[in-house]
C-alpha cells in the first residue's frame, strides 16, 4: 500500500501479511524479509522504516517508496536495453549484492521484478533493489527443515535446487545477476522451458547461453564473457560481486550511459512505464515448494506454470 509515514512526513510503501493467508510458514518467511533488509543500509537496497504487528495480529512493515518500475516492466514495454545501460544497471545491483554478501546475507531471489528503476532527488537515474523475502542469513535453513528450495525457476542457480539450503551462497545471486544482464539485453531469458522442472534442467545442463551468440552487435566481447563467467555451472568458477564490478567497469560500454541518455529515456517513456502493468508471467514467480510432501513435487512436475500457488513478488 501507499501510505505515509506519521513521523517521517514522507510518501512509504507499506507491505503487509494477514493472518493465515499463508500460515505460521509465510509469516516466519515475511519476519525474516524484514530482519535481514533492515540491516541494510545501501543507497541501491530499499530501506526499511519500520515494522511490527498491528492489534489484530497483521504483521506489516514499512519501507521508502520507490518511484520507476522494475526491469521487468521497462523490458516488457520498450524491448532490450541498450548494452550502456545494461552495464550501469548491473553495477548499482553488484553493489547492492556486494553489500548484502559481506553482511552474509544471500538475496536468493534476484530478478527483472525484483529490481526497481527510478530517478533519485537529483535525477539520476538509480537501481533499488528490493524484497528480500527468499533471503536468508547461512545457518538460517537448519531451522527451516523441509521447506524446500526457494526462487524463481526462470533465475535460480542451479545448486539452489540441487544443494542443501545452507550450502548455497552468494554465488547463487551472481548466477541471477549473470542471467538479468542476458535477459536486459536480448528481452529473453537465458533459460526457458513449458514448466519450472525443464527450466530448472536447462539449467543445470544447458550450454551457458552468449548473448553475442544471438546477435553479435548487442553487446562487447568483454561484456558476453562477463555474463557467461556470471552463469557458469561451477559456483567456485563464478566471479563474486566485487569482480563483477571490476569487470563491468574494464567493459568498453562503461561510462556510456550518459545523462543525456537518461533525461531522454525519462522524458519519452518514464512516465508511461512507471503506471504499467506488474509482471505476471508464471515462471517468473517465486515459488516456495515443500519436499516434505509428495503431493506437492507432483503437482509441480506436472502443472508448471499453471500452478496456482505462485504469487508475485
Amino acid at each position: 500500500y501507499r501510505a505515509s509515514h506519521v513521523m517521517l512526513r514522507r510518501p512509504t510503501a507499506v507491505k503487509l501479511l494477514l493472518p493465515g493467508v499463508l500460515g505460521e510458514e509465510g509469516l516466519l518467511r515475511f519476519e525474516r524479509e524484514v530482519r535481514q533488509t533492515a540491516r541494510l543500509t545501501h543507497p541501491n537496497t530499499v530501506t526499511v522504516y519500520d515494522y511490527g504487528r498491528t492489534p489484530d495480529g497483521v504483521f506489516y512493515y514499512a519501507m521508502e517508496l520507490i518511484g520507476g518500475a522494475s526491469l521487468a516492466t521497462i523490458v516488457r514495454r520498450t524491448g532490450a536495453l541498450s548494452a550502456a545501460r545494461v552495464v550501469a544497471i548491473l553495477d548499482q545491483v553488484a553493489s547492492a549484492l556486494e553489500a548484502a554478501h559481506a553482511e552474509r546475507i544471500v538475496h536468493r531471489d534476484v530478478k527483472p521484478s525484483n529490481v526497481l528503476l527510478q530517478r533519485d532527488a537529483r535525477f539520476e537515474e538509480t537501481v533499488k533493489v528490493v524484497d528480500f523475502g527468499v533471503a536468508k542469513a547461512p545457518g538460517a535453513y537448519r531451522r527451516d527443515p523441509g521447506a524446500g528450495f526457494a526462487g524463481t525457476p526462470l533465475y535460480m542457480a542451479p545448486e539452489a535446487v540441487s544443494e542443501a539450503f545452507e550450502r548455497v551462497s552468494p554465488a547463487a545471486d551472481i548466477y541471477a545477476l549473470g542471467a538479468l544482464g542476458f535477459y536486459l539485453l536480448t528481452a529473453r531469458h537465458a533459460f526457458h522451458g513449458r514448466t519450472r522442472m525443464e527450466t530448472r534442467v536447462r539449467h543445470a545442463r544447458g550450454p551457458r547461453p552468449s548473448a553475442r551468440r544471438r546477435r553479435p552487435d548487442v553487446c562487447s566481447p568483454e561484456l558476453d564473457a562477463l555474463l557467461v563467467a556470471m552463469m557458469d555451472l561451477s559456483p567456485d568458477a563464478r566471479p563474486d560481486a566485487s569482480a563483477v564490478r571490476a569487470r563491468l567497469a574494464a567493459c568498453p560500454e562503461a561510462g556510456a550511459w550518459t545523462d543525456a541518455d537518461e533525461r531522454a529515456w525519462w522524458a519519452s517513456e518514464g512516465a508511461d512505464v512507471a503506471h504499467a502493468p506488474s509482471d505476471s508471467e508464471a515462471l517468473t514467480h517465486t515459488v516456495f515448494p515443500d519436499l516434505t510432501d509428495p503431493a506437492a513435487v507432483t503437482q509441480d512436475l506436472r502443472t508448471g506454470p499453471r500452478a496456482a500457488a505462485d504469487t508475485p513478488t
